[in-house]
């Protein structure tokens, strides 16, 4: 008896697929092709290839791979649908998924020179088609919403906009001439707290953690070039271990570094490889704060750069300074700290540097937190009167500019 009821079903399942056979398969197959970050159609001439794929436990069918609007592969810009009918593949077609499981898969390649990631393939996987789909139905099959990265190829993405703080950011030696690496793959952390900077890869590649800056100078004037023009510089970065060019930087500068150099300078810019960054370029953007020295936490700006290493707070009218044109001073050797007798004054020597044209003098009320407080010119040896009188320790530190 169950041999017999098992002869029936399969007699009555043939007599069902040779109906199936007999007639094509008309069932429009739809899905919805949207940017994950603005939600904007793709433009029918970025699609370069679309693949559709049918397939059930006794068949695999495939269509294309085509351009848009060929070979039943239809894409209807305006509204960013893609659509492909069963029937495309004929006769040949076994459609039954209540009998079989049965899935639609679109591969899609897009190729779009404005897009930040230029050239994509997406795909909506294996697709199960339900079980009471039929025939002949009114209604296509909606897939859903498959997303591409629709930004733009001057998109820069967001930093920690962390401003600078006005306590933490005062120059100190534990800062200067020190490297801080980008250990969390977005911010230099200062080792005292606040935030140097960031950068983040403009193609959206990891960060390795290995990169690193540090604050090399606070004042300077540089050439351009051994012929060039002499620049005032209020401050120097210098940022290593570069692997994933383009980057997205982000710099926070001082109101101590800014609040000296607006007084004889009106177009403030940054520097770097030969390209000036600024406002009137329009490739320079204030995050947070302003340039022109008045706003407590100083400024935050961020650009784009294709490679590392010296960047310069320049005086944005005269010529963009190179790689090349910063060599930093020795510090000082040998200071010397003397108390002088029967007063509360005191003396500090250095042994000179060559080629300084001052030195800046910074104190401290311990070894890790360090102001600047003096510069003298012409000599190598200052005075600092009542210094005893507020009770305190106190440490000094001094360095050569330029």
């Amino acid at each position: 008896m169950k041999f017999l009821i098992k002869i029936i079903l399969t007699v009555i399942l043939l007599i069902g697929l040779s109906f199936v056979v007999s007639a094509q398969t008309y069932v429009e197959m739809q899905l919805k092709i949207e940017g994950s970050s603005n939600g904007n159609f793709l433009a029918e001439s970025t699609i370069t290839s679309i693949t559709g794929t049918y397939s059930s436990p006794i068949q695999t069918l495939v269509v294309g791979p085509s351009m848009p609007n060929t070979l039943g592969l239809n894409y209807f810009e305006n509204i960013g649908v893609l659509t492909c009918n069963l029937s495309n593949f004929g006769s040949a077609l076994i459609f039954s998924p209540f009998a079989f499981p049965s899935t639609f898969q679109f591969d899609i390649q897009i190729d779009d020179p404005t897009l930040l990631i230029p050239s994509q393939q997406i795909s909506t996987g294996s697709f199960i088609i339900p079980q009471s789909t039929i025939s002949g139905q009114a209604l296509p099959v909606d897939m859903g919403t498959l997303n591409y990265d629709d930004l733009p190829l001057n998109f820069i993405p967001p930093v920690d906009p962390t401003p600078p703080n006005v306590i933490t950011w005062t120059p100190q030696p534990s800062i200067l001439g020190i490297p801080v690496q980008n250990l969390n793959g977005t911010n230099f952390l200062a080792p005292n707290g606040g935030v140097i900077g960031g950068m983040v890869s403009q193609n959206g590649g990891n960060m390795g953690g290995v990169e690193s800056i540090s604050i090399v100078s606070l004042s300077s004037k540089l050439l351009t070039s051994p012929n060039g023009n002499l620049v005032d510089v209020g401050m120097i970065w210098n940022i290593e271990g570069c692997s994933q060019p383009s980057y997205v930087i982000t710099l926070n500068i001082p109101q101590a570094s800014l609040e000296n150099f607006v007084l004889t300078i009106n177009n403030i810019g940054i520097s770097h490889d030969n390209v000036l960054y600024s406002l009137p370029n329009g490739n320079l953007t204030v995050l947070n704060g302003n340039l022109d020295g008045s706003d407590p936490n100083g400024a935050q700006v961020q650009f784009i750069a294709q490679s590392c290493s010296p960047f310069y707070l320049q005086d944005a009218d005269k010529d963009p300074l190179n790689n090349n044109s910063y060599v930093p001073l020795p510090s000082p050797q040998n200071l010397e700290i003397e108390l002088l007798p029967n007063s509360n004054d005191i003396r500090l020597t250095w042994n000179t540097v060559t080629g300084a044209g001052s030195y800046q003098i910074y104190i401290g009320l311990n070894s890790n937190s360090f102001i600047p407080s003096f510069l003298v010119s012409g000599t190598n040896s200052f005075i600092h009167s009542n210094a005893t009188l507020s009770n305190q320790k106190l440490y000094y530190f001094v360095t050569a500019e330029d």
